[in-house]
């Protein structure tokens, strides 16, 4: 295996041994013109694979199939994707595309939440004009199956498309794929930065305060422990600490004990603070989640902190505290902001000693002009 930017280079032969580890059976190997064909021996059923020698998986991929690849227990062949976001199906069907999978031999299930809505064809027209605009799925294949969910209210007003495909060689190179991109994801910044963006078009919620409309948090959804301990390590490796306690996962019977409502929770990761919040809108991370990425914006910018920094763009490019004081029309010197702004190189200290007759002067730093522009490319605001 290589690595090359945000992308893993994977050798077929080179994974042969874990992918018959993985199944239990031994796998033989032809090799047809520039490809190679993967058969299981069985005296019940054989499988077949046709895979190119080498093929690309990007973090975003090994993230979406991370959050979103459902497995069944029983049955080590089936293999279901599914997902309510347009780009995050085109990633993983050019994964497919380039592991031999073509969408006629795809089972394809549109599921369509429709509680209290009145006019259910219409939701079901659009959703199928949407999907087949923004894949390339044609709406005949759309048709074919249409799950109604009558009990809950459509969040996804387009409805969840279902990807599917019974193929024990094709699940097992998917998921020694996954296991193969987190261990990456560890330990280069570039990969991880690309999975991150994958966990949470996946995985991720945006939590914001009803009161304040400021962004309280970030949430990766994570039933398991285990996942959520690597999911925190691939942070740590792109800049960001966790600062509070998972939210843990609490089962049927617990949530009986406690008397909830509801039938359980699901754990996660809880990201806050704003210095977090700032390496969130460096990297992108909702890049693929377009609809995440502007609640994340809406209240990002609703947070102190964050009108702070838009306030610096009335200063000169040179600044005292004095003169922030008079530009800001503060009663004392912001000298909490100036602090919480060093420590995050939004300013860097150029001169001064900070004596009545040598007062320390600030510049703004190349990190800030960027977040600066984050926003302003945003909402304009600048």
């Amino acid at each position: 295996m290589k690595i090359q930017d945000n992308y893993m280079i994977i050798s077929t032969l080179g994974i042969i041994d874990s992918l018959s580890e993985f199944l239990k059976r031994r796998i033989s190997t032809k090799i047809v013109g520039r490809s190679i064909q993967l058969k299981t021996n069985s005296k019940i059923k054989e499988c077949i694979l046709t895979l190119p020698n080498e093929f690309n998986v990007s973090g975003s991929v090994v993230g979406l199939l991370k959050g979103e690849m459902l497995f069944s227990k029983k049955c080590l062949s089936i293999f279901v994707f599914a997902n309510s976001n347009p780009i995050a199906i085109n990633l993983v069907l050019e994964l497919l595309k380039s592991l031999g999978v073509k969408i006629e031999n795809l089972s394809i299930c549109l599921e369509i939440s429709c509680k209290d809505v009145t006019n259910v064809n219409k939701l079901i027209e659009n959703a199928i004009e949407f999907w087949s605009k923004n894949t390339n799925i044609f709406s005949h294949r759309l048709k074919d199956k249409i799950k109604l969910r009558y009990k809950f209210k459509p969040n996804a007003i387009c409805g969840t498309l279902h990807l599917r495909i019974n193929n024990k060689i094709l699940r097992g190179i998917l998921q020694i794929t996954t296991n193969l991109g987190i261990q990456v994801a560890k330990t280069n910044k570039i990969f991880a930065i690309d999975f991150i963006r994958g966990i949470i078009a996946a995985e991720g919620n945006i939590n914001i305060n009803s009161k304040t409309k400021c962004l309280r948090m970030v949430r990766i959804s994570a039933k398991l422990k285990k996942d959520r301990e690597e999911f925190k390590k691939i942070l740590r490796c792109i800049g960001i600490k966790i600062y509070s306690k998972d939210m843990r996962t609490i089962g049927k019977k617990e949530a009986r004990e406690l008397n909830w409502k509801s039938s359980g929770r699901g754990g996660a990761i809880l990201i806050n603070r704003f210095s977090n919040f700032i390496v969130l809108l460096e990297v992108d991370a909702f890049a693929i989640y377009p609809e995440k990425r502007n609640n994340f914006l809406s209240g990002f910018i609703e947070m102190k902190s964050t009108k702070n920094l838009l306030r610096f763009k009335k200063l000169p490019e040179t600044f005292t505290l004095e003169i922030m004081k008079k530009t800001f029309k503060l009663s004392r010197k912001p000298i909490d902001t100036k602090n919480n702004f060093l420590k995050l190189n939004f300013i860097r200290q150029i001169s001064g000693t900070g004596r009545s007759n040598n007062p320390l002067i600030f510049k703004l730093t190349g990190r800030a002009e960027k977040v600066l522009g984050h926003i302003n490319n945003y909402f304009g605001l600048i």
